[in-house]
């Protein structure tokens, strides 16, 4: 049979074009969590750990937004900055390869009727042949549709992998200075601003306590180690805290500043003390080595038997007035 030549080259520029390899997302599988809730970046997080604490049972790259409310529009995405996302792919890349139908995708809610992928089981890691079961491998994609609100599993998603990630891209990539060793640190945040009671002696239950109940657990402290500094991070006036400083002279204002500073400055502090709102919660969940002074009964700073929590040590709030 007579095939005219033009017929036998289009087939042969079609072969081409269908076989060439993907310029991008290749190094599979990704997990791709497909929220747009946005709060407080502490509050961000909670509506993604589960998908969060997916992509590293399966050590996969997690591609998502973390966007900051209270950040100026355009407000960017903190994904990077936690030393999250992928070099070679993104959101935008896995819509056009969903579009165009050249990647794998797989729903995140069958794979959790699997046991092998129950949230209490991923934070001990995920085998090869649960993940050859589902038939995932380079060229898939697991959505993750389905949010839920975790304020609990901070020591599962926190773990030691991503604290050195964060640690890590801050320092070699955004020029953060680590804490000197010759210098002892304790941070105190208070939460205010947008909690404001107009009485810092009884704040929204998210600052933990009274303010000078704060400064004189403090006061412990610094008593422990005369030549700390103490760095107190809030928003508002100077003069509304005063009372703080009256009790612990040595105090540092970190007022107004920018949270990403601020959560640094958390994350490499011996002590760091507050109360239950997320944004504490995430610094303290992101220090090493550190003594934690918060509310301890909070879901936020309860651990699950499998959670490891050596990182840190737990100590109550104002136990002297409990």
């Amino acid at each position: 049979m007579y095939i005219p030549r033009y017929f036998v080259t289009l087939l042969c520029t079609i072969h081409v074009v269908a076989s060439k390899p993907r310029e991008h997302c290749n190094d599979g599988p990704y997990v791709w969590d497909r929220s747009k809730h946005i709060e407080g970046i502490g509050s961000t997080f909670q509506h993604r750990k589960q998908s969060l604490i997916l992509a590293d049972a399966m050590k996969a790259p997690w591609i998502g937004t973390l966007v900051n409310e209270h950040d100026a529009k355009p407000r960017p995405n903190n994904d990077r900055w936690f030393g999250l996302g992928a070099t070679d792919c993104n959101e935008l890349m896995l819509q056009q390869y969903k579009q165009n139908h050249t990647m794998n995708f797989l729903n995140a809610s069958k794979l959790y009727r699997d046991p092998a992928f129950h949230i209490d089981q991923m934070c001990s890691g995920i085998q090869n042949s649960s993940l050859t079961k589902h038939g995932i491998d380079r060229n898939t994609i697991i959505e993750v549709k389905e949010h839920h609100l975790h304020e609990d599993w901070n020591y599962c998603t926190f773990n030691a992998r991503f604290r050195r990630r964060f640690h890590d891209v801050q320092v070699h990539q955004y020029r953060q200075k680590p804490r000197p060793e010759s210098e002892f640190w304790i941070s105190v945040h208070f939460r205010w601003g947008d909690t404001d009671t107009r009485d810092v002696e009884r704040p929204d239950s998210r600052a933990g306590r009274g303010l000078s109940r704060i400064a004189h657990d403090t006061n412990e402290y610094v008593k422990a180690n005369p030549k700390a500094r103490v760095f107190f991070i809030s928003e508002g006036k100077q003069h509304e805290f005063e009372e703080f400083r009256k009790i612990v002279p040595s105090t540092e204002w970190r007022l107004n500043g920018s949270w990403k500073d601020a959560l640094w400055t958390m994350s490499q502090s011996n002590v760091a003390i507050g109360g239950i709102s997320s944004f504490f919660v995430l610094g303290a969940h992101l220090c090493d080595q550190c003594t934690v002074v918060t509310i301890k009964s909070h879901p936020k700073f309860r651990a699950r038997p499998n959670e490891d929590t050596k990182h840190h040590n737990l100590q109550q709030l104002n136990r002297r007035f409990l």
